[in-house]
Parts: structure tokens; sequence; C-alpha cells
């Protein structure tokens, strides 16, 4: 009996030991954090290849319209650098590039009559203005976890975050302007963002790095609500899809960009305005 003190702290330190695991097993991140931090991170790429894709579908009455639009980018930093390649499914995809030469920036792209470019001097070549899924992170606020997954094969943390209802601006555009409802007024589409719901979507972060993988906004459920609260008129809009996805990837790694040489003797014109 003499060495039942022993015992009893052997026994309480086994039951330290075990809540500690519990407590760090059922520990997780701070969304709040993980966000702040994956913001912080986003101006000081120095390079980044991306993908950004929008798909709506609706009816307007009887007629039913599809809208597609992609856009992929290689962005470098220093020297500032650009490739986009813009797919709307109608015809083939358009690439232009932005590119950097003897410290002036300009805006190549090919036309009918052949290669152009404009100074673009002005531009904010930041990959948080130039990059669309980035753009898209930095309206994000309110991040809630929502568990641990992985983003192809990379360990990712999922984060529900919420969005302003600008969000669905051009969404409302277009489908006011296609269903000809209100002759497309401006004031029209600034009415139904008025009345928009919360907007939420994910946002997956990189466990080991705290990089941004992957957003994900459904917006379908919103858009329903905003026009399913419109009356007298005498087109009805039902929306099907509304969908926008963005993926970041090759962050630091980017594969390198060369302006096509054809491009070498582009007619340079100024930018309108």
């Amino acid at each position: 009996m003499k060495h039942w003190w022993k015992r009893a702290v052997y026994a309480c330190i086994l039951c330290l030991c075990l809540c500690c695991t519990a407590c760090s097993a059922n520990s997780q991140p701070d969304p709040a954090v993980l966000l702040r931090e994956t913001l912080s991170q986003v101006n000081a790429l120095e390079s980044c290849e991306s993908r950004f894709s929008n798909d709506l579908e609706f009816n307007a009455g009887t007629e039913q319209q599809t809208f597609h639009s992609a856009v992929s980018s290689v962005y470098f930093a220093d020297p500032f650098c650009l490739k986009s390649t813009q797919d709307t499914g109608a015809g083939a995809p358009s690439v232009t590039y932005t590119m950097t030469e003897d410290g002036f920036c300009w805006f190549y792209a090919e036309t009918e009559d052949g290669w152009l470019r404009t100074p673009a001097e002005t531009l904010n070549t930041t990959p948080s203005e130039q990059i669309e899924i980035l753009r898209l992170l930095k309206q994000a606020t309110d991040p809630q976890f929502v568990r641990e997954e992985e983003v192809e094969g990379t360990p990712a943390y999922k984060l529900e975050v919420t969005f302003p209802a600008d969000i669905l601006r051009s969404s409302i555009e277009a489908i006011v302007s296609a269903s000809g409802m209100g002759d497309g007024s401006q004031t029209l589409v600034q009415e139904l963002l008025a009345s928009t719901p919360a907007v939420y979507g994910y946002c997956y972060i990189g466990k080991d790095d705290g990089r941004l993988l992957r957003m994900e906004l459904d917006t379908t459920e919103a858009l329903n609500t905003v026009f399913s609260k419109i009356s007298g008129d005498s087109v009805k809009v039902s929306i099907s899809k509304s969908v926008l996805t963005g993926e970041l990837f090759n962050c630091n790694a980017a594969a390198p960009v060369e302006l096509p040489p054809e491009a070498a003797s582009a007619q340079t014109v100024e930018a309108a305005g």
C-alpha cells in the first residue's frame, strides 16, 4: 500500500495524456486566420497558372439560354507577363498577351487584320488584379471551417465563405438582357441585386503551404430566389445551372511564356479613351 501514491500519479499522467490527445484530434484551424494568411500570400507570387469558368443555363419563358466562359492564365510578376486564353464556346478560343518590353507594358491581341498591340502603362499588374480566381478570393468574407479533404491529391482545408450580392451582377445582367425583361434596364438589375439573398461558396486552401487551390460557387438557388420575386412580368425565368469554379496551380513554377513570332510585327494602336 506504501506505493499507492505512485500508481495514482501514473494514472493522472495517463489521464492527462489521453485528454491532450483527444483535444489535439478534435482541434481545427481558425478559418479567419487561414483566409487572412492565404490573402497575404497572393501578391507575393512570382508566377502561377489558373483556370476559371462560369456556366449559366436558364429558361426565359419557353426559350432556353446557355452561357459559357472559361479563362486560362499564365502569370509572371517580374518582368510582368500574362498569357490569357479565353473560350466562350463559340468559335476558336482567343489568346492575348500582356508583356513588359524595355520597361513598357504592352497588350497584344490577334485580330482579323493581324496582330495589334496597345500600351498598358497604367495596368495594375499584381496577381490579385490579373488572376480571376484571386479577384474572387478578395471578395470572400466570413469563413467557416467545413472539413479537411484532398484537391487532386493535395491535402486541403475546405472553408465555406460568403460573397457580396454584386458577385451575381454579370449573371443577372445576362438574364435580363437575354429575356428582354425590363428592356434590359440597369435600374431593374440594381433592384434585383438589392433583393439578393446571402451567396455562399467554398474555398480550398492547401494544408501544408496555406495557398489557395480552388474556389467553387453554385449560385443557382440564389438566382432563382431573386427572379422568383418579380411580379407582373410576362417573362418567367427559371435557372437550372449557375456555377463558377476556379483553380490555382504551379505557383512559382509556371510554364514559360513567349510571344508568338508573328506578333513581333504587331501594329501599334492607342488605347481607346
